[in-house]
């Protein structure tokens, strides 16, 4: 039974990436910003007696996973839930540890919430690492880099909580932008329902030789939808951007062919395939909202509910 009140607790933002998929692998300049939606991560110290550490992570008030922690192995046991989030937190435990042991010195209960769905691809990793990375006291971008071959970009989403521009995930060179967009009540996003194993996309673009020349083209895309003055210099740099993947990397968006008939624009975000899309539209909402929902996605995410605008005038 845990004591009342938590020895620690944070709290970070998921991520967006609008620009950079991909290409951002290989030094290419990314824009992303941080999302509304956060994880929360608090650690209790459990009462003498007790022989492993206690994990749990919800999904607002719901339990999603449990597992106990072995003192010694730092390996899981007694799981409640899916395999793959026992290696993940084995691993991010593991990689903790060996920054600062004496963080799990005494039996802990660690619990994480998350305010958003895990398969909306919005950062339930790169937030978790960062509020793991607070709590040993490290690098957050030397703990990302124990159990993740992603750029970073997302921990740097989650630390900073800024619209940024990101590249060079050896050594990060991290620009905050100053973000004006005055066409935001024409942006949604839609949950795909296809959570992507964004890590076995990193492992097969990083196998393959980087297009220098889309390189180039990929930052200045970034750099420029950054600073984007209106819808259509928006939508124009979107659409560029994925022709850049298809013809570079032979990737197809799938979008085209499951919303043929849609009158707007949709792009893929994170690895594509699944997690979210954007939608760019000048139809009025009810008309979005309806068409999806026929398509039997009954969620669409207006731009105000996943990005803080508060935080989108940030100086460099």
């Amino acid at each position: 039974m845990q004591v009342s009140k938590p020895v620690f607790s944070s709290s970070a933002p998921g991520k967006i990436m609008l620009s950079g998929e991909y290409f951002v692998l290989w030094g290419a300049t990314a824009f992303a910003l941080p999302s509304r939606f956060r994880q929360y991560f608090e650690v209790f110290h459990l009462p003498k007696g007790h022989t492993h550490h206690r994990w749990d992570t919800l999904l607002g008030d719901e339990l999603i996973f449990s597992c106990e922690i072995d003192k010694n192995t730092l390996e899981c046991r007694n799981i409640k839930g899916s395999a793959s989030s026992a290696t993940y937190i084995t691993d991010l435990i593991k990689a903790a540890y060996s920054f600062n042991a004496s963080a799990f010195s005494q039996t802990c209960h660690f619990k994480t919430r998350l305010t958003f769905q895990p398969e909306w691809g919005l950062g339930s990793s790169s937030s978790l690492i960062v509020n793991v990375a607070r709590y040993v006291e490290a690098d957050a971008f030397a703990l990302h880099r124990l159990v993740s071959q992603g750029s970073g970009y997302d921990v740097a989403c989650a630390l900073y909580e800024k619209p940024l521009l990101f590249k060079n995930p050896a050594k990060p060179e991290i620009y905050f932008s100053e973000l004006n967009y005055d066409f935001t009540q024409h942006l949604f996003f839609l949950p795909l329902k296809i959570k992507q194993d964004s890590q076995a996309a990193v492992k097969d673009i990083l196998s393959r030789q980087p297009p220098l020349d889309a390189l180039k083209r990929a930052s200045e895309i970034s750099v420029a939808m950054a600073h984007s003055e209106n819808l259509k210099e928006f939508e124009t740099l979107l659409k560029e951007y994925m022709h850049l993947v298809k013809e570079n990397l032979g990737l197809s968006n799938g979008l085209e062919e499951k919303f043929r008939d849609f009158r707007s624009t949709l792009k893929p975000l994170g690895a594509w395939g699944g997690d979210l899309a954007l939608v760019v539209s000048q139809e009025n909402e009810a008309y979005i909202r309806g068409y999806f929902a026929e398509k039997g996605f009954d969620t669409l995410l207006p731009w105000s509910e996943v990005i803080d605008l508060r935080k989108n005038s940030i100086q460099s």
